[in-house]
C-alpha cells in the first residue's frame, strides 16, 4: 500500500531531475558561445544546433513548456545581439542582405517577435542615419566645390 503512494512521487522526482539537468545542459551551451569573450556570426552554427536540441528535448517530453520558452527567449536574444553587431558593420547595400537574414531567422522561429521587431527598427535606423550622413556630405562638398570654382574664375578676373 505505501510503495503504491510512494511511486507516482518518486517517478515524479526522478523525471523532475533529469529535466533539471537536460536544462542546465542546455544553459551551459549558451555560456560556452561567450568562451571568446563575444558572441558573433561564427557562432551561428553553434546557436543553431542547441536550438535544435532544445526543440527536439521539448518535443520528446524532455524539458517543460516553461523551460522550452524560457531557452528560447535566451537564443532569440543571442540572434538579436549577433544581428545587431552585424548591422553596426555594415554599409547601406549589405543592409538589405542582413534584413533577409533576420526575416528568415524569424521565419524559422530562431528569433521571437520582439527581438524580430527591434533588429528591423535598428536597420530602419541605420538607413535613416546613413541617408542622412549622405546628405550632409553632398552639400558641404558641392559647397566647397563651388567655392573653389568661385576663387578660380575671381583669380583669372584678377589676372
Amino acid at each position: 500500500m505505501i510503495g503504491s503512494w510512494l511511486t507516482p512521487t518518486v517517478i515524479g522526482w526522478r523525471k523532475a531531475k533529469k529535466e533539471g539537468r537536460r536544462v542546465q545542459t542546455h544553459h551551459l551551451g549558451i555560456k560556452s558561445l561567450y568562451d571568446d569573450g563575444k558572441v558573433d556570426e561564427e557562432d551561428i552554427p553553434r546557436l543553431d544546433r542547441l536550438k535544435e536540441d532544445i526543440m527536439d528535448d521539448y518535443a520528446n517530453g524532455s524539458i517543460s513548456e516553461q523551460h522550452y520558452n524560457n531557452l528560447n527567449n535566451k537564443i532569440s536574444v543571442l540572434y538579436e545581439e549577433i544581428y545587431k553587431k552585424k548591422i553596426d558593420l555594415l554599409n547601406g547595400k549589405d543592409l538589405d542582405k542582413v534584413k533577409d537574414e533576420i526575416n528568415d531567422s524569424y521565419a524559422k522561429g530562431k528569433i521571437n517577435e520582439q527581438h524580430y521587431k527591434l533588429l528591423n527598427e535598428k536597420l530602419s535606423d541605420n538607413k535613416n542615419n546613413q541617408q542622412f550622413n549622405n546628405n550632409q556630405l553632398r552639400p558641404s562638398s558641392q559647397s566647397s566645390v563651388s567655392m573653389s570654382t568661385t576663387k578660380d574664375v575671381q583669380l583669372r578676373d584678377n589676372k
